[in-house]
């Protein structure tokens, strides 16, 4: 029980990667970048691949998004690895489409329906994590 109110108070204090993470996020996306930005569309036959190629890019990506302890993060379950990266994923969309929309392909995640970037993305939903109050006040 109180790992998962652990857990569950990490998920919800995750916030866009931050300028001084940046080169670090960077280097750790990277190599997953270079293997889906031409994909239409990812199925579970990417993803495991990928992941069985470059696990310690992944894991540091999802530690620098989640600003978590490495120490921490290596004695979680991959249960709690999956959530804090769909979360990462899903708070930093704006960056994944915007910042990084001068790379190869992130045109087409741009050009996406909504409803086809969710399938895309695994039904993840940039737009609860918008449209909470810090979304509408611009400093």
């Amino acid at each position: 029980m109180e790992t998962t109110i652990a857990v569950q108070a990490v998920l919800e204090n995750i916030t866009p990667v931050r300028v001084g993470d940046l080169p670090d996020f960077l280097a750790a996306i990277t190599p997953l970048w270079d293997i889906f930005k031409d994909k239409k569309s990812l199925d579970e036959s990417d993803i495991l691949p990928a992941l069985t190629s470059h696990i310690s890019q992944f894991i540091d990506a999802v530690r620098i998004g989640s600003h978590v302890d490495k120490d921490w993060l290596a004695n979680q379950t991959v249960d709690v690895l999956v959530q804090l990266a769909a979360r990462v994923f899903e708070v930093n969309m704006d960056f994944f489409v915007q910042a990084l929309a001068v790379l190869p392909g992130a045109e087409v995640m741009a050009a996406e329906e909504p409803e086809v970037r969710e399938n895309r993305t695994g039904g993840l939903n940039p737009s609860q994590v918008l449209s909470g109050p810090d979304s509408t006040t611009k400093a």
